[in-house]
């Protein structure tokens, strides 16, 4: 199923509103307030129509840094 021009403005409005929400999120969001059933890809498609630009949260836990070892005598 494609978005119409009418359910992606819902969709960019629902965005603004909960900016924090997953896909499934706004995919139960778009399910109460619009009355339709679309799949996480559908919305997924749809941000993507709207140019929704996905951000890396600021919460998620860095990588550690790879230490380098000392270089063997055979290497140099």
């Amino acid at each position: 199923m494609k978005l119409e021009e009418a359910k992606l403005l819902e969709l960019a409005g629902l965005v603004a509103e909960f900016p924090e929400a997953t896909l499934d999120e706004l995919r139960e969001l778009l399910r109460r307030r619009c009355r339709i059933n679309v799949s996480v890809n559908t919305v997924w498609r749809g941000l993507q129509q709207i140019d929704f630009t996905l951000k890396k949260s600021p919460a998620a836990p860095r990588k550690p840094a790879r230490k380098s070892e000392p270089r063997s005598p055979r290497n140099k």
